[in-house]
């Protein structure tokens, strides 16, 4: 509305200069030149109250962006004038500045907001520019370590000089533990970092966990089902040995002394069945100390490129016989297809074929059977692998359980194989993750991050 009435005034002033200008020329040339002097006046008037308008708007607007450039939200300008283009100037100035001051009142809400939330997180937080100078840090992380007082990255040097290296280094979504002294007191930190745009420089926010308790706590549960379960299969084995041993000496012994006369041909029978169930349950035992020593004994990979599309295809390839054998239908995906991963060809191969063969012993007892492998890159470069069988899938009391070693679903499985698949991934620096629905079949996803 301002600009309308404040353009019009100025048309209408400039036809009217104009046609003032004309009238002193006509004068002018027909010598009358009291007339012509006598116009000039008005030009000058009317030039006068151009240059009037030209400056009084600049001068309110030029106000009014400075006192947005000072933050200050609080000033207005007068509506009550008699001028009617200053008073739409003045109106919409007015408006634009109640706009501004809501607009301000709730950034600074949602800048508190996050701000106390920042500060009231468990997880130490804190943003640090490219000159290594820690721009914000929450209580969390200065409880965290103490006694020192952090303002620049550097000042992590004085806890672990590891600390400065790692935060530099590390790539965003690329978890990284360390494990430092603090105070005397040993912590298992977990690193992770997001970059985010500010005033045209990367701010790398920083989040920092102590997992120290929580992987304590997850390490003394695995040894107690690790134990459990080697309690379980030792006992099973020995117990007939020791049975067995029993009834053979009881057979040769009479009031604990040896007595070797008059054995029957039925005695030397039975002692013979005895040592060969001895000698069965002995090679049990000798078979699970092997997968013991096997789960225990991962060489270290050897990272090179390596394309998962056609890696897949040659451990179909290598299972073909087995997979004709059980009738299995195969169906491969890639999204996009090509993709590569720094990985172990060997441990890779192990990893492939455990699993393959899990999904393919799952569905012994089902009339179809068909596995689905599809691949495809995520945010942050990471790879995903997911094999879907449409077997009869695991119970959800037993799905916790399933990378315990030694801890099989299978009445004749050795229970390594996704203990091993874990490891394998972890040394991989990724991931596994199953999912399972009793009647529906059992996924396995794989995950890969770009840089091992």
């Amino acid at each position: 509305m301002y600009t309308r009435n404040l353009l019009l005034k100025i048309i209408l002033l400039i036809l009217l200069l104009l046609s003032t200008v004309v009238f002193c020329t006509f004068f002018f040339y027909k010598a009358k030149y009291l007339y012509s002097f006598v116009m000039i006046l008005p030009i000058t008037v009317e030039i006068l109250y151009l240059v009037y308008l030209y400056k009084r708007t600049n001068r309110e607007i030029a106000y009014f962006f400075n006192s947005i450039e000072n933050g200050d939200m609080s000033s207005t300008f007068p509506e009550n004038v008699k001028d009617r283009t200053l008073r739409e100037l003045h109106r919409s100035l007015n408006r634009v500045n109640r706009i501004l001051a809501i607009t301000r009142a709730e950034t600074e809400t949602k800048e508190q907001f996050y701000r106390s939330l920042i500060r009231h997180a468990k997880t130490g937080l804190m943003a640090v520019n490219p000159e290594g100078r820690i721009l914000e840090i929450n209580p969390s992380l200065e409880n965290m370590f103490g006694s020192y007082t952090l303002s620049v990255l550097d000042d992590f040097q004085k806890i672990d000089p590891r600390i400065p290296e790692l935060v530099n280094t590390l790539e965003p979504g690329m978890p990284a533990i360390l494990q430092v002294r603090v105070d005397n007191e040993l912590q298992q930190l977990l690193f992770n970092k997001a970059i985010f745009q500010m005033n045209n420089n990367e701010v790398s926010i920083l989040s920092i966990d102590n997992i120290k308790n929580e992987l304590d706590h997850k390490e003394l549960d695995s040894w107690v089902r690790l134990i459990r379960v080697l309690n379980h299969e030792i006992v099973n084995a020995v117990t007939p040995i020791s049975t067995l041993s029993t009834t053979i000496y009881g057979l040769f012994h009479k009031e604990g002394k040896l007595n070797v006369s008059g054995i029957s041909k039925e005695v030397l029978t039975d002692t013979a069945d005895a040592l060969r169930n001895i000698d069965a349950h002995a090679k049990g035992l000798m078979e699970f100390v092997d997968s013991y020593r096997k789960f225990t004994r991962i060489p270290e990979p050897v990272f090179r490129e390596v394309q998962l599309d056609g890696f897949i295809r040659d451990e179909i390839i290598s299972l073909k016989g087995y997979i004709e054998e059980e009738h299995v239908a195969i169906n491969t995906s890639a999204d996009p297809e090509g993709v590569t991963i720094l990985a172990d060809p060997g441990l890779l191969q192990r990893l492939f074929s455990n699993i393959l063969i899990n999904a393919i012993q799952s569905m012994e007892k089902c009339n179809k059977k068909r596995i689905d492998i599809k691949t495809n890159t995520t945010y942050h470069n990471r790879t995903i692998v997911k094999i879907t069988d449409s077997g009869e899938g695991i119970p959800t009391d037993q799905l916790d359980q399933v990378f315990v070693p030694f801890f099989s679903t299978k009445e004749n499985g050795s229970g390594i194989g996704l203990s091993l698949s874990r490891q394998i991934m972890q040394l991989h620096k990724g991931d596994i993750n199953i999912r399972s629905k009793i009647g529906e079949g059992t996924e396995v996803s794989l995950i890969f991050f770009s840089n091992n």
